[in-house]
């Protein structure tokens, strides 16, 4: 939960990883989370990270960001022109750890903002996030296969309208 865990527990997940990382973001700004990308690639480990273009504020910051880890042998991309806005926040670390976030890879989003990031380890959850990187990398529509994910813009509105309509005493909504 942030502000109050700060960064160290995501730079601890991305300094384990010992072959892959995939990262789909809106905004990534942070430098200790740049450092440790760049950290994971000179260690041999493949790392792709898929960005919003212009996320709305940034301007040309993302091309600088990307320039950076260009440079560091991260893979990077634009995400896909098909959605309004990326707006996704996960990893997946070595096809056995996801973490999926509320959070922008940023340093408010860590200091100062109330954000909530689950760490997932079913196998299914994490094989579906991979899956949807890896069509959103190759700017594919992903097929959503295990039900417990809901993903906008392919089932997130019926999933949400069922887990309303399934609630038996109450519902409590943190927004």
């Amino acid at each position: 939960m942030e502000p109050d865990d700060g960064v160290r527990p995501l730079l601890a997940y991305l300094n384990h990883a010992q072959h892959t990382v995939f990262m789909e973001a809106y905004i990534l700004s942070d430098t200790p989370i740049l450092h440790a990308l760049e950290r994971a690639a000179a260690q041999g480990v493949t790392v792709f990270v898929l960005l919003e273009h212009r996320p709305f504020g940034l301007g040309n910051y993302p091309d600088h960001i990307s320039s950076e880890l260009d440079a560091a042998g991260v893979h990077v991309r634009w995400s896909s022109s098909r959605f309004t806005y990326t707006h996704a926040k996960f990893l997946v670390l070595d096809d056995r750890t996801a973490v999926i976030s509320t959070a922008n890879f940023s340093r408010s989003a860590f200091d100062t903002n109330r954000e909530v990031i689950e760490v997932d380890t079913s196998k299914s959850d994490v094989h579906e996030l991979s899956n949807i990187f890896r069509a959103d990398w190759d700017h594919l529509p992903a097929v959503l296969d295990s039900g417990t994910l809901l993903v906008s813009p392919s089932n997130a509105r019926q999933g949400l309208y069922r887990l309303v309509r399934s609630a038996r005493h109450s519902i409590e909504i943190y927004a």
